[in-house]
């Protein structure tokens, strides 16, 4: 989502003052800086139903809940200063999982538009708190990344929402390279939505059949979490078993990843469900 809207603002910054806001002062709040876009931080939670698999989780289910909501309502009063004093014209929410902006808006009369870039429960397991109302508001603008995804919300007929898929690069910046370089490439989250079980497995059956000619896999992507590390060691355990864990390379977060992608025999998305990605 982050690639996304620097790909929007490459474009719509050209023509309108934009101010972006972000929910810390890391990662893409330097990026903006240094692009010279106007950028505020607020923190806020996403409005999404917190964890309750655990005992404790059911626990502190209450106290997490009201927690977020207390922390968006303060986001909410510190968005509407920064509205009025820009003057504001829209407001663009990213993903469907922020709600603030939407609050905002209606408090404020302002127009909003809802960036809907997910499922929310297919494919990242998350309960969305009233998207599916939010969407229906006809005061409200949605876009959506995929047609599937505006079918699944019941907004593919909706006069207040239309489907544009997420913003292509530049031909030039993949370039495809000849002759292929011999890998396989995984380029996304080590996380259990994206597939990675799925795509370890299959590995380790396509080893079982080539051996030590088998074509290396490289894993590009973030594994910081303890639940991406969890199933990275969990992974590496599968491929040990079989001798296949010295064909497996994790690169963890690489910046240069459209150079893997143009150098490699296959990039593979193995990912369960998700709207289609960049």
């Amino acid at each position: 989502s982050n690639k996304s809207l620097l790909s929007i603002l490459e474009i719509i910054n050209k023509y309108h003052n934009v101010i972006v806001i972000t929910p810390d002062n890391n990662g893409i709040y330097h990026t903006l800086k240094k692009l010279g876009i106007t950028v505020e931080s607020i923190y806020y939670i996403f409005n999404i139903r917190p964890q309750h698999s655990t005992f404790k989780d059911c626990f502190l289910f209450l106290p997490r809940l009201i927690k977020r909501k207390i922390i968006n309502r303060i986001a909410e009063y510190h968005l509407a200063n920064i509205v009025a004093k820009y003057k504001a014209d829209i407001i663009h929410t990213n993903t469907s999982v922020n709600e603030i902006g939407y609050n905002v808006a209606k408090k404020t009369g302002i127009p909003h538009v809802m960036h809907v870039r997910e499922y929310g429960d297919k494919d990242h397991g998350l309960h969305i708190y009233g998207i599916r109302k939010k969407l229906s508001d006809k005061d409200s603008w949605n876009i959506f990344i995929t047609k599937d995804i505006a079918k699944y919300y019941n907004c593919i007929d909706s006069p207040n929402s239309i489907v544009i898929y997420n913003p292509i690069i530049k031909s030039l910046s993949l370039a495809t390279k000849w002759p292929r370089n011999n890998f396989f490439l995984y380029a996304g989250r080590i996380d259990s939505g994206k597939g990675i079980s799925d795509l370890i497995i299959s590995y380790i059956e396509y080893y079982n059949i080539q051996g030590k000619n088998s074509t290396p896999l490289i894993m590009a992507g973030e594994c910081k979490s303890p639940s991406q590390l969890k199933l990275k060691s969990a992974m590496l355990r599968m491929l040990k078993k079989v001798g296949a864990d010295d064909k497996v390379k994790w690169l963890g977060e690489v910046d240069n990843i459209y150079d893997y992608m143009a150098e490699a025999r296959a990039v593979i998305v193995p990912s369960i469900f998700e709207g289609f990605g960049r």
